[in-house]
């Protein structure tokens, strides 16, 4: 047992030393909330020329919390007022209300 937990400790020293773990730097900040017009013209946009994107948006039982999706968008934002939204490696999808979004960015980040 003394073992294992050395080797636990050496691990979390190393990725500590390496500064490989996340901090707070790293984290999303929380961005305005954009008007539902300027949110539908960019969704829209983003849809028609294939665009991936950075959606940020409210957690619906807290509204101090936050989340961002990054991907590209796989259905039209006038489809039942919901969006489906594939992350770049293709691994994930998300379903996403038009009416919880906070913001939208571009992203420079790659499909694959």
């Amino acid at each position: 047992m003394e073992k294992n937990s050395a080797v636990k400790l050496s691990a979390f020293s190393f990725l500590h030393k390496t500064k490989l773990f996340l901090t707070d730097a790293a984290a999303p900040t929380l961005l305005p909330q954009m008007p539902i017009e300027q949110i539908l013209y960019y969704l829209e946009q983003a849809y028609l020329k294939s665009k991936p994107i950075i959606i940020q948006t409210t957690d619906r039982k807290n509204a101090s919390a936050f989340h961002e999706y990054t991907g590209k968008l796989m259905t039209s934002p006038k489809d039942n007022g919901k969006i489906i939204l594939s992350s770049l490696d293709k691994k994930t999808i998300s379903m996403i209300k038009i009416d919880e979004i906070r913001y939208i960015q571009l992203t420079t980040q790659t499909l694959k």
